[in-house]
């Protein structure tokens, strides 16, 4: 009796060495994660790869538990679930950062109706997008380019455009041109990029 509440209380204390070993390992997946490309980044990728990696740890600790390796067994099992949630946020935080370091993204309104606007850095292109209650539809799309000051001048492509008579904008002092005679005033968009 006395060795078995022994044996109990030490339990935790054991857990020590197998959890710690396996954290590093957790933590040299979720650099490797982190520090991906974005394109190796899509919701599906890091739904498999998180999903294949808790299968692995799910399998190492029955394998364990039968070589009577119970503290490691039980280390690897709570892992499986530790490092499937950890990689998905390790992915998805990467994506924004990815993201927001190759695009700037605006929001307006016109008439009670919002719009988005994103300029890629790396192509030259920039897309706007209406969005509605629940949902979001391209409404223009093009080429843009830097002028001095900040300025963005960007030139529609009418042929894939349903803007049709709107041919170009012009991104100044915060504002955005094209509307007409007016001037918009653009809000900073900080796009939050899920992985699923």
């Amino acid at each position: 009796m006395e060795n078995n509440m022994k044996e109990l209380k030490s339990t935790p204390i054991h857990l020590k060495r197998p959890m710690l070993i396996i954290g590093i390992i957790d933590v040299v997946f979720l650099i490797i994660m982190y520090f991906l490309p974005p394109s190796h980044q899509d919701g599906l990728t890091t739904l498999i790869f998180s999903l294949l990696i808790g299968f692995v740890n799910i399998v190492i600790s029955i394998v364990l538990f039968f070589l009577k390796r119970e503290r490691w067994s039980i280390a690897f099992f709570l892992n499986s679930f530790l490092i499937f949630f950890a990689i998905n946020c390790a992915a998805c935080q990467s994506s924004c950062i990815h993201w927001k370091s190759e695009h700037i993204d605006y929001a307006f309104e016109v008439n009670d109706s919002s719009f988005t606007l994103t300029i890629n850095k790396n192509d030259s292109a920039f897309d706007m997008c209406y969005e509605g209650h629940h949902f979001t539809q391209g409404y223009c799309c093009g080429v843009y380019r830097k002028a001095p000051s900040d300025v963005y001048i960007l030139n529609v492509d009418t042929t894939r455009s349903w803007a049709k008579s709107m041919n170009r904008f012009v991104i100044k002092n915060g504002y955005i041109e094209g509307y007409g005679k007016r001037k918009l005033v653009l809000k900073s968009r900080i796009r939050e990029k899920m992985m699923w």
